[in-house]
Parts: structure tokens; sequence; C-alpha cells
């Protein structure tokens, strides 16, 4: 009949106990002390103090917990009352663990007095059919079914603002006492709905599974963009009545699964697979391990998990955050992004070079390069700036943009034929300035030196091309990516040493080149990009 009301968030020690806006003394009230006795026994977490611990002044005056953070919660309620387990005397027998189809964990024991004593803690229906008395300040009272619909009727009020609600029991001289209710809040975290938001943008489903009670999940969903107005939730109960062919057409619309088991939470991973879906499943608990192994990718928590998990997850996450799986998988995406570019840059360059070589040959024309100056565009201007594509930070539309498709082909969406378009035009102009220079009269090596300045130069502008796939040369940032900027300057630093340092056009047998033989080079060069660019714009 009474509600408490704890103050003090997480683990902080401070905070008080207030009942209609007054302080109250646990110690005055049995029923309230019985409650938290049997929160505080009914656990297997551990909690102790950091109020001595003077090297970590900014943790001082809070509780240091390991085990179940939600076990956690009901030491630190007891303990705000004055209450340790240490202090009540009870000699642990037994344990029936929480089980996902009992809903329930007991533990069986003695009492101060030797007395044996069960406290039960779980679901508030599970808990609720097993007792047939309830604790009142008069003593013990049959539990009435009045008494049962205002306790289920309390449960469901704290389930939809949010709270995870435990029913307690005591069971000792043969009668099953119910004691109470406690309802906490596990609040999300401030990073999680824009990390739900950053899914959404990117085209990934978050769906939420969880044993809690429908209401609790369901407001816990629309706090965090899961559950949205024409979202749709199902219990476990409701899902046992469905065929995999009925659960398969309904799926795509459920955002969140409620009082779910294992096999639950195992038919949801594969009824989503079945649909051609790429299925991540994140947990903490053995009860998670077959889904997450069944799933495309399993995702342990790395605090929280059990051993379990861990063996059965592809993934584990270190800080138990689920905005650094969204992280990952940014990541992920600008990895495989930066692949696809350093791919295109470099075929397409030896597009090119193959294409100047094979030409001139059907063409009969002059060697164009020698072979120490393929080895130059080769070693010196092609390996620097691929490498420094490899390092491009994620592009501002990389999480708004649909994930690939499993069959998709590593050179989908139009990149094998912009590769070999962009190859063939850089081989193109470089035997143009080539024919262009023997025709001005201007000697073979000057005009194999023309040639191998458009080749590299015209490459080089087009390292900047690949910096992204949906933007012209003219729009992509050039300076988010200063190791590309220097692996520019230092090919192009090697190009002109190779030109103008005598010992090196020894080398390379190249001659200097005057400011005709430059404009000419340079334009040849300038003019790949210029008819990329168009052609693009023309498609």
């Amino acid at each position: 009949d009474k509600e408490y009301t704890f103050s003090g968030s997480g683990h902080k020690r401070s905070g008080d106990i207030t009942s209609g806006g007054h302080k109250m003394i646990p110690a005055e009230n049995p029923c309230l002390t019985r409650l938290l006795t049997c929160g505080a026994l009914c656990s297997n977490a551990v909690i102790s103090s950091n109020t001595e611990n003077s090297r970590n002044r900014a943790r001082n005056n809070e509780w240091s917990a390991v085990g179940d953070p939600t076990e956690a919660a009901l030491l630190i309620a007891a303990a705000k009352a004055d209450i340790y387990v240490e202090n009540l005397g009870f000699r642990r027998l037994d344990e029936i663990p929480f089980e996902s189809e009992t809903r329930m964990m007991t533990v069986i024991g003695s009492d101060s007095s030797g007395r044996r004593v069960s406290y039960i803690k779980g679901a508030v229906d599970a808990v609720l059919k097993d007792c047939d008395c309830i604790l009142t300040p008069g003593g013990n009272s049959p539990l009435t079914l009045r008494a049962r619909k205002l306790i289920l009727k309390a449960n469901d009020n704290y389930a939809a603002q949010a709270l995870r609600v435990l029913a307690f029991a005591e069971k000792r001289d043969g009668k099953t006492i119910f004691l109470g209710l406690e309802a906490m809040e596990d609040p999300l975290r401030p990073e999680a709905k824009k990390a739900i938001k950053m899914c959404s943008s990117a085209h990934i489903k978050t769906v939420m599974i969880t044993g809690d009670h429908k209401l609790t999940a369901c407001a816990v969903a629309r706090q965090a963009g899961i559950l949205k107005k024409d979202g749709e939730a199902m219990t476990g109960a409701e899902l046992e009545k469905l065929s995999d062919e009925e659960l398969d057409r309904r799926i795509n619309g459920i955002s969140v699964f409620a009082r779910v088991t294992p096999d639950h939470k195992l038919r949801i991973v594969r009824s989503f697979k079945r649909l051609g879906n790429v299925v991540a499943m994140t947990g903490d608990g053995v009860n998670d391990a077959p889904a997450i192994k069944e799933a495309s990718i399993g995702v342990s928590m790395g605090i929280t998990g059990t051993d379990v998990t861990k063996q059965a997850a592809d993934v584990i996450l270190l800080d138990d955050n689920f905005s650094t799986l969204v992280n990952a998988v940014e990541q992920g995406r600008n990895i495989y992004s930066n692949i696809r570019k350093f791919v295109r840059y470099l075929i397409s360059c030896n597009i090119g070079e193959v294409v100047t070589m094979f030409l001139s040959i059907i063409m009969g024309l002059p060697v164009v390069l020698l072979p120490t100056q393929i080895l130059l565009v080769n070693l010196a201007t092609d390996g620097l700036p691929a490498i420094a594509l490899g390092l491009e930070p994620p592009e501002e539309k990389i999480m708004s943009s649909p994930p690939r498709k499993d069959g998709d082909s590593f050179f989908s969406g139009g990149l094998l034929s912009r590769i070999i378009f962009r190859g063939i035009l850089i081989g193109l102009f470089t035997i143009a300035s080539f024919v262009l220079s023997l025709r001005a009269g201007w000697g073979l090596d000057t005009s194999r030196t023309c040639a191998l300045f458009t080749l590299v130069v015209s490459q080089l502008v087009h390292v900047f091309e690949c910096k992204s796939e949906n933007k012209s040369l003219f729009s992509v940032p050039y300076l988010n990516n200063l190791f590309l900027i220097f692996s520019v300057v230092i090919s192009a630093v090697c190009l002109l040493a190779a030109i103008y340092l005598p010992f090196m056009q020894m080398v390379f047998s190249t001659l200097p080149l005057n400011f005709p033989q430059l404009l000419l080079s340079m334009g040849a060069a300038c003019a790949v990009p210029v008819m990329a660019a168009l052609f693009s714009k023309s498609k």
C-alpha cells in the first residue's frame, strides 16, 4: 500500500528514502526492511566502498560493484537502508538460478535463528502465481484476487515508465509470502539514441530483443528511437503462436520482442536471415549464445559478457557500448571504401601505362617510355599516393548510404567501367603528348620526357578524383588527408628531380623542359580529368 522512492543514481552512496515527500527511516518500517533484505540476499553481485581510496577521489562516496548490474542495484538500495548481507547472519545452502523458462531466481538457506528460509526474485507474474500470502504491517494476510490485480496494475504502471520491475517473495514455514516490488531505471546512455539514429540513416534496422515486460521494453524502445509510430511489439508468447512462414511475413514490421526465451531469439535471427538480411546479434548472457552463434555477426559484451557468449561471438565490445558497434560499422565501411579507392587508382594508372605502350607499338611509334622511366612511375609516383588513399577519413555521407548486398561484386556500382575508361584516357593523352612533341620537332628524348610528365601529372591529378566515388574533382575536400598531400608533393618532387637534375637525367634519359613543352605536357595531363568529367556528366 506504500511507495518508496530512493534518490541517488548509479553507484552513489548518497541519497534518501522518501514516501509522500517525507524522509523515511527503514528500520522503523519492517515491511520495507523485509523487502530490501530479500533483494540483497537473492543476489550474486558484490558491492564494496570506495570511500577509503584516496588515490581515486573522483569516485569517493561511491560503491564499487561486481556482478549483474540489476543485482548490484538491489544491493545498493539495501545499503542505503543500512542493510548489508554480511550483517544478516544468513547462511546460503543452495540456489536455483534464474532460467528464462521460470523467470525466477531462488536462494535457499537459514536465517540468524537457524530457521530455513527461501528468498525469491523474478518477473512479477511468475513470482505472484506461487504466492499465497502478502506481507502487511499487521503480519501475513491471504493474497486475495483484488490484491493480485493491484500488484499487476502497479507493475504495468512502472513498466510503462520504462522501469525494470522485479517482484520479491519469502518462503518459510510452508508459506510463500509476497513482499513487494522494486522498480529501477536502466537509463539509456547519452550516446545510444544518436547511435541508433545513425543506424537508421545507414539503412540498418535496430531491433530490441529483451526478457523485460512488454511495456518496459516499448517505453525504452521509444526513448531510444527504436520503436516508431508504425512499429510493432511482440511477446515471446505471441511469437510461439506463429509459424516460420507467418513470422517471416511479419518480422520486418516488428521493432521490439519482449519476454523472450533463447529459442525465441534463435527463431528471430533465423527469420531475418531467411529474408536475405545480414544479421548482427548482441548479447552478454548464456541465453544469448545460441542466437549470437547463429547470427551473421555475433557480438558479445566484453565486461558483462559470459565466457560462453564471448566464445560464440565474432566480435567483443570491450566497453559494452552499443555506439562502439556503430562506430565499428562506420570504420568498416570506410576501410572497404578506401580499398576500392586504392584499387581504382592503381588499376587505372596501370591501364594507362599499358595503353600507352601497347598503342604506341600498334601505331608504329618509337618506344614512348623507357624501362627506367616506367620504373620511376611505378615506384615513385604510383605507390605513395595509393598508400595515402588507404588513410582517407570517412566521407560525410558514408553512414547514409545503404549497405552493400552480400552478393555484390567488389567492382559493383560502375567502378570497373570508371577504372577502364579513366585508364584509357590517361594512356591516350600520354600518347597525344608524345606525338605532338615529335611533330613539333623537339626530338625523341624531349618527347619522351613530355610523355613522362603527362603520365605522372595525370595520375597525381587522378588520385584526388579517387577520394570519392560520388563527387567530382572540383568538389572533393582536398585538405582532409594530409598524408595524401604529402605523398603527391613527394611524387611531384621526384618527377621534377628526374627532369631537371643533371645526374637524374642521365639515369632516366630525360631532358629539361622549357615553358612551351611544359605547357603542352600539363595541358594534356589536365585534359584527362576534364574529359572524364564531361563524359560522366553526359551519362
